[in-house]
């Protein structure tokens, strides 16, 4: 009996032997096909995933492009001026603009376009320091003061700006310095408006030439918050549709490498006042807008009431000519005559949206 109890357990023992490793390489060879899968796996799912990265930047993209430029643009800034230049006393006339005008590039024909095709255009126009100052009525107020960062006609019967200019560079959108928020009575124009006439009166001291236009040194910062640079403007226009035009503008000279600008009030005469000072409540305000260094020159003109608004910035373009007819100024009239006409008559809304 002890006999075959002992062939039985080695029987046993025989048996399990091989069912043991046989399952033993079941795993081995199940845990390498596992592993072999996840490494295919997952090379395909980086491929894949770099696909759709690939089309989700595509598709961002569209609708967004910005037209390229294909050679290094110029500007017309000038090293910044010591102190402000100041003329008490503006007259501009026709005839002066007549004097300009005739000092223009050389004009090429061409057969298959009526549009004029200028010779030494870029030449011209770094020649013109001032492109943005516009010629106004004799008969209107003007003390013109020059900033680091822009020119100001201040209007000493109205307490604000006939019009600023400056010229917007690409450099001069990125901000090296911090918003000061000191508003400061302008030292260099004769009646300059207050803190005191808009406390409590419910507007902004609205900005023409931005802060955010001039972060790129101290000094220009510290001028742009002088009031000859201020007009009231209601708390929902200054901080919406206002806002989103300057906002818009810097995108442009980013664009284009540099951009002209000229902003200002509407003044009928029948406007509201405040302060003690005062100051004169624009019931609309203007700001055009040249691009004159692109291969193809544009300008375009906004006229928008002070007050909020749902409505998009293209709803309130208009030509630049039309803006003329409204304000009696003549602006870029330091164009050649050929060119202003094209490019003053025309809104490419294509271009600016």
């Amino acid at each position: 009996m002890a006999k075959k109890t002992g062939n039985k357990s080695k029987r046993k023992i025989k048996k399990k032997k091989p069912d043991f490793f046989r399952r033993k390489n079941y795993i081995l060879y199940s845990l390498i096909f596992i592993i072999f899968s996840l490494l295919v796996w997952e090379n395909s799912s980086g491929k894949l995933n770099a696909g759709f990265k690939n089309i989700r930047s595509s598709v961002t993209s569209l609708g967004k492009k910005i037209p390229e430029v294909k050679f290094e643009l110029p500007s017309l800034k000038e090293v910044s001026l010591p102190s402000p230049k100041i003329q008490k006393t503006t007259k501009q006339t026709k005839a002066h603009v007549k004097s300009v005008k005739s000092d223009k590039p050389t004009v090429k024909s061409d057969i298959n376009s009526d549009k004029p095709q200028y010779v030494n255009l870029y030449d011209f126009l770094k020649g013109v320091d001032d492109l943005y100052v516009p010629v106004i009525h004799e008969s209107i107020p003007s003390q013109i003061v020059n900033y680091s960062g822009f020119s100001v006609s201040y209007n000493n019967d109205n307490r604000v700006a006939n019009w600023v200019g400056y010229e917007l560079t690409r450099e001069e959108t990125v901000s090296v310095v911090k918003r000061v928020n000191k508003f400061v009575k302008d030292p260099n124009v004769l009646y300059s408006a207050t803190n005191q006439d808009y406390l409590k009166s419910g507007y902004d001291r609205g900005h023409l030439a931005p802060a955010a236009d001039m972060g790129w040194s101290d000094k220009s910062m510290h001028e742009s918050f002088y009031f000859s640079n201020m007009t009231p403007q209601e708390p929902s226009f200054n901080r919406g549709v206002w806002k989103k035009l300057e906002d818009k503008c810097r995108e442009w000279a980013v664009r284009d490498s540099a951009i002209i600008i000229v902003t200002g009030p509407i003044i009928k005469g029948n406007e509201k006042r405040i302060g003690k000072n005062n100051i004169v409540v624009p019931e609309y305000f203007y700001k055009v807008i040249l691009s004159p260094f692109t291969e193809s020159p544009n300008a375009i003109a906004f006229l928008i009431k002070n007050e909020g608004t749902l409505q998009t910035l293209p709803s309130f373009a208009i030509s630049v000519d039309s803006l003329e007819s409204l304000t009696g100024f003549n602006f870029f009239h330091k164009l050649p005559s050929e060119y202003e006409d094209e490019i003053e008559s025309n809104v490419n809304i294509g271009y600016w949206f």
